[in-house]
């Protein structure tokens, strides 16, 4: 993306809708490395848009900012609900590890719960 002509501001919003678009799908869809893979991409989307003058016809450029307005807004929702579900998911492999690290080994290398009491039930 870092060929696109700073001058031409169009193409490069219409390349940052299109990022948009793939990194809402790939939110949608879970796949949270996918999505990270467009970073440098909308970011250099971004930078090409920064860097240059709006041209074009004022109504096709509102066109363009109201669809870039709308994919944003749903980027941040969906950043928003990935973020919290990947917190979720990391919070309960915490917990995991924290119960599986309360059982270990004794001095004498025989297995046992450090902490307390355990029981072990063979009922089917």
């Amino acid at each position: 993306m870092s060929n696109l002509e700073p001058s031409n501001w169009t193409a490069s919003a219409k390349v940052l809708a299109l990022i948009l678009e793939c990194e809402n799908e790939a939110l949608r869809a879970g796949d949270f490395t996918a999505a990270a893979a467009l970073l440098p991409a909308k970011r250099a989307a971004i930078e090409a848009m920064d860097s240059a003058k709006p041209d074009g016809p004022k109504p096709h450029l509102g066109e363009i900012l109201r669809r870039l307005d709308i994919l944003a807004a749903e980027n941040r929702e969906l950043l928003k609900r990935s973020i919290s579900i990947q917190s979720h998911l990391l919070g309960i492999i915490a917990g995991a590890a924290r119960a599986a690290s309360a059982f270990g080994y004794g001095n004498s290398g025989k297995s046992g719960m450090r902490g307390g009491a355990f029981t072990l039930s063979a009922n089917a």
